[in-house]
């Protein structure tokens, strides 16, 4: 099988047919775009203007362009425009961190933690055992921390914008323990 090989000036491929194979696009005598029986192979970086209407400066993938990754101007976004989930996966973990690459925002690990993050410090963390928080908890007026199985919680602590309250609200006694087995309180 032949080729064809088209030379801008001599001795300095631009591009090259070849029969039965292979497109190959050229710059500067440097292969940068070569087609295969399994796609297309791309050397160097892929630009695309910024897309502000959703008609170009688009990556799309899919049949029906539902995986879209472009950038608007002013945003980037990864846009999943089909029926299914968009699902990020890794083999030991996922993490999303700054442009910078020097601070975490969140990290997933596969089989264990999740780690949430403010200014790179993890902040709150879920382990084996259920969560932990580094830092405060803050809660507005009348939000309350609930506890136990029953839809309103079986204990809950909250303010109420000018009173505080922990509330019993089962049937079982209240307890207030100063030390391990040695009750102080008991309502």
């Amino acid at each position: 099988s032949g080729q064809i090989v088209f030379e801008p000036k001599l001795s300095e491929t631009g591009l090259k047919i070849i029969g039965d194979g292979a497109v190959e696009l050229y710059h500067n005598n440097n292969k940068k775009l070569e087609t295969s029986t399994y796609g297309t192979t791309l050397t160097g970086n892929l630009f695309l203007a910024d897309s502000s209407d959703g008609n170009w400066g688009r990556i799309k993938v899919g049949t029906g362009e539902d995986l879209q990754i472009y950038h608007s101007g002013t945003q980037s976004y990864i846009s999943d425009q089909g029926t299914g989930n968009l699902n990020l996966q890794g083999s030991s973990k996922v993490v999303i961190g700054n442009a910078a690459h020097n601070e975490n925002m969140a990290q997933f690990f596969a089989d264990g933690a999740v780690e949430l993050y403010y200014d790179n410090t993890i902040r709150l963390a879920t382990n084996s055992n259920g969560i932990e928080v580094n830092g405060h908890v803050w809660l507005g007026d009348g939000e309350h921390v609930k506890f136990g199985s029953s839809t309103n919680g079986d204990l809950q602590i909250y303010h109420s914008g000018d009173w505080n309250y922990i509330k019993n609200l089962n049937s079982k006694n209240f307890v207030i323990q100063v030390k391990d087995n040695e009750n102080a309180i008991v309502a």
